[in-house]
């Protein structure tokens, strides 16, 4: 890990070409190779944090100009892939921009959930029925698995319409995840060259007010409640703005670990159960919201800071 953060920090080109290589990579084999993508946001992310904005603009001017030259070359399509890729470089060198300026990973969080729900209500505003827009998309997977599983059509259609309903949302929220995990590997990758310990100290206070957590819940509430395009945009904003809970909730366990003296076996079982387990991503978004209200950290600690 450190070897590789050191190849990113090593020059313009090369910080370039890993932002390059994991954005073309990430479009060879998805959704295996997607991932990808969130180490090349997380390479931009560090030279912007350690060198400035400025210099995270180069490198990403380059990078694009670099998957824009693939998309032309392998796909004949080179504006897509390039819209494509700088949807997700942007707002991480906007968010990098903001945590090097604030030096505070709360309100940076709180900076990238606003964008991912302006985003929600821009497409709203832009697109108007989304919904209708996604079930067209849906129909022909509908149809698939309809004649795969032997379902009942009227079934499919009704389940159609209810994912159809959310999947604005969905994207909003996959995609505002992974720069909070890219944000979270750049920060990883400065510590670990420049400060040493410094994240897992940040990352062990990181806190959010209680009222996000209240306006989320809110409007999942909502959404139960009021039908159409209004409850759908309720249930959508609800679920962006959960999104940053779970990384709260994961800072109050590894908190806990570190202040019981836990060793790190523990934590991996943690994130495996995560990975096999999708229930279990639900508590700890929970713990996170409930964190701004009761601050576990600052009680456990009997300090007064989170």
């Amino acid at each position: 890990m450190r070897a590789f953060a050191n190849f990113i920090m090593a020059g313009r080109l090369q910080a370039m070409l890993v932002a390059a290589s994991s954005a073309v990579l990430s479009l060879l084999l998805p959704p295996v190779t997607a991932v990808l993508a969130y180490v090349g946001a997380g390479a931009l992310m560090l030279v912007t944090l350690r060198l400035g904005p400025a210099e995270g603009a180069r490198v990403m001017a380059g990078a694009l100009l670099a998957t824009g030259l693939f998309g032309w070359l392998a796909l004949g399509q080179p504006v897509p892939v390039v819209i494509a890729t700088l949807i997700l470089w942007f707002p991480a060198w906007v968010l990098a921009t903001a945590l090097r300026g604030s030096q505070s990973l709360t309100w940076t969080l709180q900076l990238a959930t606003a964008m991912a729900l302006l985003g929600v209500l821009l497409a709203h505003l832009l697109v108007g029925d989304l919904a209708a827009r996604w079930a067209e998309v849906l129909q022909p997977l509908g149809e698939m698995a309809a004649q795969q599983a032997e379902l009942n059509p009227e079934e499919v259609r009704q389940l159609l319409d209810q994912v159809s309903g959310m999947m604005t949302g969905a994207v909003a929220a996959t995609l505002l995840l992974g720069l909070l995990l890219s944000l979270a590997l750049a920060r990883g990758w400065q510590a670990l060259l420049y400060n040493p310990g410094g994240f897992r100290q940040e990352f062990h206070a990181l806190a959010l007010p209680g009222w996000m957590g209240a306006v989320a819940l809110g409007c999942l509430l909502g959404a139960r409640f009021v039908a159409g395009t209004l409850g759908a945009l309720l249930l959508q904003v609800g679920l962006v703005a959960l999104v940053p809970f779970l990384f709260v909730g994961l800072a109050v366990l590894h908190a806990t670990a570190a202040r019981l003296g836990l060793k790190p076996a523990w934590l991996v079982a943690l994130y495996v159960l995560l990975l096999i387990l999708p229930q279990a991503l639900v508590l700890v978004v929970v713990l996170g919201v409930l964190d701004g209200w009761f601050r576990f950290r600052r009680k456990a600690s009997g300090t007064g800071a989170a």
